[in-house]
Parts: C-alpha cells; sequence; structure tokens
C-alpha cells in the first residue's frame, strides 16, 4: 500500500467511526424529530407533521440536515389505527470529504389499550449510502510545478469506496392522553439498523451496531398559561449517550406559544433551546454548550428545527368545501340557527361556523319515527365531550362518538338537540364566551356532515357559569373544558 492511501484508508476509518455513532442520532433536539427518534411515532399522533432539522457541529465540519413527515391514518368511523412516516437524511464529515445518506419509510399500527392509553408498533426499512465524495479528494499527482490543478488526474482508485446497506427500524411506543384528551406523557423504544448489514467499505467487513433508542416524556405541570414537560433520550450503540432535560411552554395567545429548554448531555455538555409556536408551524433553534473537562470541539453544535402540523380537523373542514353547491335550493327563508341560543344563553356572538355553509336550508319535515330511543341510546348523548385549555375542536376519538350519536339522529328524525359549550375560568369571560360557542358549533358541524338536519339542532355558549367541579384545581378545570348534548322533542 502506497504512503497516500495509507493515509487515505485512515482518514476515511476515522469517517466511518463517526457514521457508526452518529448515524441514527445526530440531533440533541430530539423532540423536535420525533420519526427520527422513535419508530412508532407516526401511529400516536393525529396531526400531519413535516421536519425540517439541520444540524453544524465543529466535530470535523459536520453538517447534518433532514426532513421527516408523518401522516395519520383513520378508518372510516374516525378512529385512528395507525400512521405512516418518512425520513432522509444526509450526514458529511471533512467539509464534505466523506457523506452519509439514509431514507427510510415504514408504517406504525395503534393499538388502543383504553380511552387515554395506546400502543404504537412501528415498522422501517430502507437504505444507508456511504462514501467518499470524489470531488474533495486531492493528491500529489494533482500538483504541477508546485501548483494545484484540479483537471489532472488523482492517480488513485476511488471509485469503489461506497456502499448502499439495507436496513430495517422497528419500536414500540407508548401514549397517555389525560382526559380532555390532549397528550400526557410517552415512553417509546426504537432498534435501528436490527438487520446488522455488512460495511463493505471496511476490510474487516464489520458489521454495522444496532442503535437502541429509549426516549419518554410526561406533562408534569400545568398552571394557567403555563406548562413543564420533563424529558429524556437514551441512545445505546456500541457506546451510550444520554439526554436528561425539560421543556417550559408559556401560552402568549391562542395561537402563539413560547417554549425553552435544557438538556444534560453525558458526554459533558448542555443543549439550550427556544421555541416558538405559531398556529401551525414551530421553529426552534438550540446550541450545545461543553460543560465538563473537554475540548470545545467535541461539542458547541448549532441546530435548527421548522415544523408544520396541519391538524386533522382543517382537512375536514377543506374536504367539505365541495359539498357546498351540492345543497338543494332554498324554497324559503333559511332559518338562523347557527347561533341560536336561549335566552338565558350567552348574548355576545362570535363569527358564524362553516356550518352555515354546509346545512341544507329547507325547514325540517320529516315525519316522526314510529320507535323511540332506548334508555340506552339515550345515556350515549348524555356524556360530556372533553376539549383541550384554548382548542374548539374535538379528538378523533370524540368525533368518532359525535358520529356515532348522528346515526341515532338521522333514524331518529322526532329528536333535536341543544348542544352546549362550556369552559373553565382560564382567561377573561369574552374569550370564553367565544370559546364555548365555537365548541358548540364544531360538534354542530359534525352531525350536520353526517346528514342530520341543521334545523333540529341549536347551539348555546355558557363559557363559564355552569362548573360541574372547582375550577380553583386542573383537575376539575378539565372537567369544565366540556360540551353537553341535551335531547329534545
Amino acid at each position: 500500500m502506497s504512503a497516500k492511501a495509507f493515509l487515505f484508508f485512515i482518514i476515511l476509518s476515522f469517517a466511518i467511526g463517526l457514521s457508526a455513532r452518529c448515524q441514527f442520532t445526530p440531533y440533541s433536539l430530539y423532540t423536535n424529530s420525533p420519526v427520527l427518534t422513535q419508530v412508532a411515532y407516526p401511529g400516536s399522533n393525529d396531526e400531519t407533521e413535516i421536519w425540517i432539522n439541520y444540524r453544524q457541529s465543529r466535530v470535523a465540519n459536520y453538517n447534518s440536515p433532514s426532513l421527516s413527515l408523518s401522516h395519520p391514518l383513520f378508518n372510516q368511523s374516525g378512529r385512528r389505527f395507525g400512521g405512516v412516516g418518512a425520513s432522509v437524511i444526509n450526514e458529511s464529515w471533512a467539509n464534505g470529504l466523506y457523506r452519509s445518506t439514509g431514507l427510510v419509510a415504514g408504517f406504525a399500527y395503534v393499538l388502543p389499550i383504553s380511552r387515554q392509553h395506546s400502543l404504537s408498533m412501528g415498522l422501517h426499512g430502507g437504505l444507508i449510502s456511504n462514501g467518499l465524495n470524489d470531488s474533495k479528494v486531492t493528491t500529489s499527482s494533482q500538483y504541477q510545478l508546485g501548483a494545484y490543478n484540479p483537471g489532472l488526474a488523482s492517480g488513485e482508485q476511488l471509485a469503489g469506496l461506497k456502499e448502499t446497506l439495507p436496513l430495517i427500524n422497528a419500536g414500540f411506543l407508548w401514549h397517555w392522553r389525560n382526559q380532555n384528551g390532549a397528550p400526557k406523557g410517552h415512553l417509546g423504544v426504537s432498534a435501528a439498523g436490527m438487520n446488522r448489514p455488512k460495511r463493505t467499505l471496511l476490510p474487516t467487513g464489520a458489521r454495522m451496531p444496532v442503535a437502541y433508542t429509549i426516549s419518554g416524556a410526561i406533562t408534569a405541570w400545568e398552571q394557567g398559561h403555563w406548562s413543564i414537560r420533563p424529558t429524556f433520550r437514551y441512545v445505546y450503540q456500541n457506546t451510550s449517550l444520554a439526554n436528561i432535560g425539560m421543556t417550559a411552554h408559556y401560552t402568549l395567545t391562542k395561537k402563539t406559544t413560547l417554549g425553552t429548554g435544557a438538556w444534560y448531555k453525558t458526554n459533558k455538555s448542555t443543549t439550550f433551546m427556544l421555541q416558538v409556536d405559531h398556529g401551525t408551524l414551530v421553529l426552534a433553534a438550540g446550541f450545545d454548550v461543553t460543560t465538563g473537562q473537554v475540548a470545545s470541539t467535541v461539542n458547541n453544535a448549532f441546530e435548527l428545527s421548522l415544523g408544520w402540523k396541519l391538524k386533522r380537523k382543517k382537512q375536514h373542514a377543506q374536504a367539505a368545501k365541495p359539498a357546498e353547491p351540492e345543497a338543494e335550493p332554498s324554497t324559503a327563508p333559511a332559518p338562523e340557527v347557527a347561533v341560536q341560543q336561549p335566552a338565558p344563553a350567552t348574548t355576545t356572538t362570535p363569527q358564524r361556523h362553516p356550518v352555515d355553509t354546509l346545512h341544507s336550508t329547507a325547514p325540517w319535515t320529516a315525519t316522526p319515527s314510529a320507535t323511540a330511543l332506548t334508555p340506552g341510546e339515550k345515556e350515549q348523548f348524555d356524556r360530556p365531550l372533553p376539549f383541550t385549555r384554548g382548542e374548539t375542536q374535538l379528538t378523533a376519538e370524540e368525533e368518532a362518538h359525535v358520529r356515532d350519536l348522528a346515526v341515532l339522529m338521522r333514524t331518529h328524525p322526532q329528536y333535536t338537540l341543544t348542544i352546549t359549550g362550556h369552559t373553565c375560568t382560564t382567561g377573561g369571560k369574552p374569550v370564553n364566551e367565544r370559546i364555548s360557542l365555537e365548541r358548540a358549533e364544531a360538534v354542530k358541524v359534525i352531525f350536520v356532515q353526517q346528514g342530520v338536519d341543521a334545523v333540529r339542532i341549536t347551539t348555546v355558549g355558557r363559557d363559564f357559569q355552569e362548573p360541574v367541579a372547582s375550577n380553583g384545581t386542573e383537575e376539575g378545570r378539565i372537567k369544565n373544558r366540556r360540551v353537553e348534548i341535551r335531547l329534545g322533542q
């Protein structure tokens, strides 16, 4: 072996060693790269998410951009039964001399355990390509009279210094939601590279080690506009690395949340994060700071995360719009039912809900059914529908329950409904008046979309005037954020 080839082999082995350690866990902001962290994540979330992540480190001029997608899947009854996910990631060292590109995609199935608990099981497959970037290599053969000439041949056989390896990743993720349907905590285990592909770039033919990841989080405290969420991640791939810390979030407005976070890493560094959530967008920046007796070049990495979250309800609204032209022409003046309220109800009327463009304007003249609802069927209407603080849309599970109620309403047209929205005392009265009515209207939309004539439905907003529990505790406030449905004839 020539001296040049020997030196090149040493450099290449160093790069491959870095790849083996970093291939599956490149980001310190792991909470913003969920598909890369947990294979089963797509099956645990009701939202479509797109994440763009980028990390730049002083370690061998390392940088790593990635793009990830997760999309939930629902059956006809509205229950989420799984999700699909995909990620593409590129890592490079030594100013691009060595590159590693991975692409994985797969499916996660969700197994409901109870109303608040579920287990997702995910399986991903893909490819990883490792190799030398020929354009970044220079040798003495390319120097002529002491000057570098890129047009000259390198004099080395570099074309074969690449490999493409298959990957199989699998994982489990337990997910816990509170009584209101909002995420409360999760715990997941993943194994990346379970098939242990053979490294053809290495003379020894060593196999890639499996990367095991355990991660979790829990909402430990919520009070007013504040919430605190401890999180952790542990990774083992020949060597181990752990991140332990928490995030804190402050709800500034209905659409805007400010967040900050800090994690201690067992490689003697600390990660700090700032984050802004606005509507469907998330922007976060993080920085690794050396905190132990270790060279500064080991850490001091900078990260950026940009996320886009599309709620399923918005997808429904978009899908419902084409149905508008199909409404039958009205033969009588349309009754104003979208914001009907009895005398004691809230007098502040927010902007009308899209239900006004969905329902038929013809008066209801259906012939009552000969049979009445059974006591058991009536009890189904008595169950309160919970809501997350500040939210006006139901979870997928509660939406499925409303669809079941709509079937009973279609087959028993002699009944009418009064849908009443309620809130807790968080926030001012005008805001809660609007939110309570919007919650009632959101439930009405589902009934109308399922074929129940809107004339049979009255919506009422009662803000925090009718609590069913004390607003002095978070448990009580959760119970008060609800919608109630009452039958009439």
